[in-house]
């Protein structure tokens, strides 16, 4: 099956080192192991290409824009090329990561009869609205409506972002699927563990690792800390474990490839997301 993959979110690297670039690499191989033929549209290309990899055919769309408006009208001309190029190729599938603006999933399977699924990683409406600049709000709900109404499937990673998309798309097929863990490259380490505990990912608000590092702080047993990840957050982060006197192992950004090695010795990895409502 010839199969296009499309990811349009201009924050999302395809070869990066960002969980959701992670999470991108593992569905092409899956679906190449499968058998499939995979072309992979993105917004960023990234250059951190694993050799699995380098064969795999990437057509890159960029978004350039310098205000938020600009970008919003970007995502979405940037959809209307993907789509574009995605029809004169020939696909049976389109796999969607979603992103805010894009409607080529939609486009796509209006003009051919190609298949969709969309893959909803995050409300990112409301991240968007919270956490940064969203300007168009209804052209945003616009295109997760035409995305989600157009998907023979749309696959959420948790319970919570599938009920926010059935709330705004009721008459979607949604479903939970999970993340994952690659057994073949997440294995237990022979190293002593001690008090090691372990975050991995972009250091973003939402994220709670300050919360993780004032729990280490009121811990009544000493335990340390290793945060593997770059972001946003990490000046914040290294001014806060100053304050309370921790003594904390940035190891900063890792290729995907090299974080098995990083994780050596760790006891536990939290995910210390705080209650956002």
């Amino acid at each position: 099956m010839r199969v296009s993959y499309v990811c349009l979110d201009p924050g999302v690297p395809v070869f990066g080192a960002k969980g959701a670039s992670v999470h991108v690499q593992e569905v092409v191989r899956a679906l190449r192991r499968a058998g499939h033929e995979v072309v992979l549209h993105a917004a960023r290309r990234g250059g951190l290409v694993p050799a699995d990899l380098a064969d795999l055919t990437v057509v890159e769309t960029p978004v350039r824009a310098d205000d938020p408006a600009g970008r919003e009208r970007a995502q979405a001309e940037a959809s209307r090329r993907a789509a574009r190029d995605v029809l004169e190729r020939g696909a049976d599938l389109v796999y969607e990561r979603y992103s805010l603006f894009s409607t080529a999933l939609a486009a796509v399977t209006r003009s051919c009869p190609a298949r969709g699924v969309l893959e909803v990683n995050a409300p990112l409406i409301d991240e968007q609205r919270e956490h940064r600049v969203l300007v168009n709000e209804r052209a945003a709900l616009h295109a997760l409506r035409a995305q989600a109404g157009r998907a023979r499937l749309t696959a959420c990673v948790s319970d919570p972002v599938r009920r926010w998309v059935e709330r705004l798309v009721p008459d979607c097929r949604a479903a939970t699927v999970p993340n994952g863990v690659s057994l073949e490259r997440i294995r237990p380490s022979r190293e002593d563990p001690g008090g090691v505990v372990v975050f991995v990912g972009t250091l973003k608000p939402w994220h709670g690792v300050d919360d993780l590092l004032r729990a280490a702080a009121m811990a009544r047993a000493p335990w340390s800390l290793r945060i593997i990840g770059d972001g946003p957050q990490m000046p914040a982060l290294r001014a806060l474990a100053g304050a309370l006197g921790l003594d904390v192992d940035f190891r900063g950004e890792v290729a995907p490839d090299r974080i098995p090695a990083h994780l050596a010795g760790a006891a536990i990895a939290v995910a210390p997301y705080p209650d956002l409502g």
